[in-house]
């Protein structure tokens, strides 16, 4: 393990109030005198943390001590390099959920962080941090202010308001430091987000004493072999010598507070150390620096043992004796013979009886603070379920409205061709009544021949007869390696060489998702890219529609409904989509699931912004602007080849949704940014979460990358475009934050897509 002989820095959580548990998660450890990330994290699992448990001489205030340490803590380890010393494998631990911390470490190596070692860092202005109000509390209270490129190196401090305790200002200290000592480390903490910490090494604090080894007394035979000092003897008193003076009575000395001590201790005798091992040395000089301080004389064959007080050795007694059961009744007749003993009794069976009332109204409480938290819970996720319904209804309102608009307008459109119907027939009843009026004057031959005629055109002008339909086109079963390679050979033919993750991203967005916008700068080949794609999948003479910006309503076009139909997909391009139609920039379309129909479009930059509810639809490619970086030469033309159409069938089971599962690294990333998200106030809809688990399920098992990728890419084009379209601008200061490891959709967030932000 490599915590043990060293000096960490991390973070210290409590994940149960109730329970009062505390774990330690390293970030920082200190290597040749500076602070590096800690990178071993997974040698404890499952989280990268540590359960703590309370040292035996700290159990009554360790909830209160590591409270009052804070969000940061550290761990001195270095006088401890033993594995199992102060951290130990976890006895609860065994993988099931319950306990997620596979060791433990003891509480009396936790301390709060040396003053001056760690501070936050703020990119701000001091201008602009006088008395500034924090949205997010910083991880440490001390911080430093980032301007530009480098530190300023004052120090200020985040303290709450005085009349607004929910709010916490930045105030300047009078401490200042030097920048150049000051290391900055990025660390990675559990739940993914980043920290971003800076640590004066100069601050570091000494490193301990190593702990002394444990001391054993000599064994008995040591001490029997110890020569024994003969007692002093008195020399015999002449019998011719005078009687002695009578002694005078000295005062006894006054009985020190522990009783057990001496309060004139004699001074210790000097001994002659040659001859004697070791380990008696090194116990007589133990002897000599622990019990020479309390002033008691060292006795010949005293020991390191720790002194024992009367009580400790009573009750040391007194259980012994119990463990004999004959001793017992004797044992408790001397007992209850001690004045004062039954008052103590019952005072101590009465503490122990309100210590237990104490234990269960402490229970009761937890549990009722636990129910208030389940239900302001409850309430939260009500409230939560009942805006989801609420934006649901609205979703469905508007739904219906469209729908309603456009029957309407169909109905208006079969009321216009009614009337021109009517008028015909009008006509074609006066043109009857000229012909029997002509009987009678002799014109009867030139009337009928004009009016049939005039039939005739009107027929033809009006469509009155139908043309012949179609003949069906039979749409060839390809797999998705044979559709996929057909696509970049269509491309390559024409000079525009494409990856196989781009011809597999064009492929899902037009066969899983209703609408598929291609934007891009001028010249990037927005159109010819969805004709290659329409030449490629063999639909291109008969199955594709281009129109052009500028043209009317297409919700009753023939041609339209003509595409809608068959074994073979249709495809409908609407060129430069936001030009001319405001209002509608669909023109009445709508792609209805189950249809053959593949409804595609392209965008303008300077164009009107797309609307909020076509980006909730549609999947946005943007095309990277191609600029020749060397020498520039004309596209040599090439033959290209022609391809037998694709059926819809065949397309849709290469290029749908996955029927396996998802990978659970993918699952893990997709909840870890949704709540990162909805944190900033950017909540996602269960429809924008469908889409994005709908591409990365067919994505994922036919793209050369990895699935983090895959789902940077559906996040590019199914959700950030709604994102800056609909969210407020002050949540979307967040969102290069959060989307710090997603690459492709940081890159999108700087082109000039037609949104309005």
């Amino acid at each position: 393990m490599p915590l043990p002989g060293s000096l960490s820095i991390g973070l210290l959580s409590e994940d149960n109030p109730l329970k009062s548990f505390f774990c330690y998660c390293p970030l920082l450890i200190e290597k040749d005198g500076a602070f590096r990330p800690f990178e071993e994290r997974a040698l404890y699992p499952e989280r990268g943390t540590i359960r703590i448990v309370p040292d035996k001489n700290e159990s009554s205030h360790f909830k209160i001590r590591m409270r009052r340490i804070g969000a940061l803590a550290m761990v001195d380890l270095r006088a401890h390099p033993g594995e199992n010393d102060k951290i130990r494998p976890n006895k609860n631990y065994h993988g099931d959920g319950t306990e997620p911390n596979a060791y433990i470490i003891y509480s009396d190596v936790i301390m709060e962080p040396a003053p001056g070692l760690l501070y936050s860092i703020l990119d701000m202005a001091p201008e602009d941090a006088e008395n500034a109000i924090l949205e997010t509390i910083p991880t440490c209270p001390d911080v430093l202010l980032r301007a530009g490129e480098g530190l300023t190196g004052e120090v200020w401090r985040c303290v709450q308001d005085e009349h607004q305790p929910d709010v916490t200002r930045l105030t300047r200290t009078e401490l200042k430091i030097d920048p150049a000592r000051v290391e900055i480390c990025a660390v990675e903490v559990p739940d993914g987000a980043a920290l971003t910490l800076a640590v004066d090494a100069a601050r570091m604090p000494a490193q301990p004493a190593a702990r002394e080894t444990e001391r054993q007394r000599p064994q008995p035979a040591q001490e029997e072999a110890r020569p024994q000092k003969p007692a002093p003897q008195q020399p015999a008193a002449p019998a011719s010598a005078p009687a002695a003076a009578p002694v005078r009575e000295e005062k006894a000395p006054p009985v020190p507070a522990k009783p057990w001590l001496n309060p004139n201790p004699a001074p210790a005798p000097k001994e002659n150390a040659r001859g004697k091992g070791l380990k008696e040395i090194i116990d007589d000089k133990w002897r000599h620096s622990r019990l020479d301080q309390l002033g008691t004389p060292v006795p010949e064959l005293t020991t390191g043992d720790p002194l024992m007080s009367p009580a400790e050795r009573a009750s040391r007694e007194v259980k012994r004796a119990w463990e004999i059961p004959e001793a017992r009744e004797e044992l408790l007749n001397a007992i209850a013979r001690l004045d004062g003993a039954d008052e103590a009794l019952a005072a101590r069976r009465e503490a122990l009886k309100q210590s237990a009332v104490n234990s269960q109204l402490t229970e009761l409480e937890s549990e009722r603070l636990k129910m208030l938290d389940d239900l302001a819970t409850l309430r939260k996720n009500t409230a939560d379920v009942r805006e989801e319904l609420k934006d649901e209804i609205r979703r469905d309102e508007a739904n219906l409205f469209a729908d309603a608009v456009r029957k309407t307008e169909r109905a208006k459109a079969a009321q216009a061709k009614a009337e021109e119907e009517a008028k015909a027939a009008q006509v074609a009843a006066q043109g009857v009544q000229d012909a029997l009026t002509a009987l009678e004057d002799g014109r009867f031959e030139e009337r009928l021949s004009a009016f049939a005629v005039n039939s005739r055109a009107v027929q033809l002008i009006r469509g009155a007869k139908p043309s012949p339909a179609a003949p069906e086109i039979e749409g060839e079963d390809a797999s998705a390696e044979e559709i996929i390679h057909r696509v970049r050979a269509r491309f390559s033919d024409a000079g525009a060489h494409i990856s196989q993750t781009d011809a597999v991203n064009m492929l899902i967005c037009a066969v899983d998702f209703p609408v598929t916008i291609v934007s891009g700068a001028v010249g990037a080949g927005k159109t010819t890219h969805l004709r290659l794609l329409a030449d490629a999948l063999g639909i291109a003479d008969k199955r594709l529609c281009v129109c052009p910006a500028g043209k009317g309503s297409l919700s009753d076009a023939p041609e339209i409904a003509a595409l809608r139909r068959g074994s073979v997909p249709g495809m409908l391009l609407l060129d430069d989509m936001n030009l001319k139609n405001r209002r509608d920039p669909l023109r009445g379309l709508r792609a209805d699931e189950g249809d053959a129909l593949m409804l595609t479009a392209t965008v303008q930059d300077e164009g009107d912004p797309l609307p909020g509810w076509l980006l909730g639809r549609a999947a946005l490619i943007r095309l990277a602007d191609e600029r020749p970086d060397s020498f520039w030469a004309p596209k040599e033309p090439q033959l290209a080849r022609t391809y037998a159409p694709v059926s819809t069938e065949a397309l849709r089971r290469a290029f749908g949704p996955g029927k396996g599962t998802m990978p659970h690294n993918v699952l893990t990333h997709m909840d870890r940014l949704r709540k990162a998200l909805s944190l900033a106030g950017l909540r996602l809809s269960r429809g924008t979460l469908d889409r994005l688990w709908t591409y990365c399920a067919a994505a994922i098992p036919l793209m050369p990358l990895e699935g983090s990728a895959v789902l940077d890419m559906a996040f590019a084009q199914l959700a950030l475009p709604l994102i800056l379209a609909t969210a407020p601008v002050k949540s979307l200061h967040a969102l290069s934050g959060i989307l710090s490891d997603m690459p492709r959709s940081l890159a999108l967030m700087e082109q000039p897509l037609p949104i309005e932000v």
